[in-house]
């Protein structure tokens, strides 16, 4: 297994949108690295292109690592990842999700927080 960490920005400097394209960045980044033939990679990994199954990819993370997950794995499905990888499994453990139909105390700090560092989108789409 080849297990690889991502650095991602941090709320509530940076929008929670933000976090989910740094984690797409980081995720395309993986996936160039699924063709052996690519000379063009910039920051080319020889861990990766030695060692990885692009055929097993998984993703996972725990508390916001899952919301990440949920979210890079809808994306996935919706668009296409370099090379066309695939992502074969994800593990959600214990995500962090705020739903907007569940009861929630409106003054509640989670709410609070939420609503300041994830705005509403365009449409009124919501990411939660």
């Amino acid at each position: 297994m080849v297990a690889v960490p991502v650095e991602y920005r941090l709320a509530p400097e940076v929008d929670v949108p933000t976090i989910y394209e740094d984690c797409w960045t980081a995720l395309q980044w993986v996936a160039s690295h699924a063709n052996e033939n690519s000379s063009s990679i910039d920051n080319k990994d020889s861990w990766l292109t030695n060692f990885c199954d692009f055929s097993k990819v998984f993703i996972a993370g725990d508390s916001t690592g899952g919301n990440l997950v949920y979210h890079m794995t809808m994306r996935a499905g919706k668009e296409n990842l370099n090379n066309d990888m695939k992502i074969t499994g994800s593990i959600f453990a214990y995500p962090y999700f705020l739903f907007p139909n569940v009861e929630i105390d409106e003054e509640s700090l989670a709410n609070k927080i939420w609503g300041y560092i994830c705005p509403p989108l365009e449409s009124g789409l919501s990411i939660n």
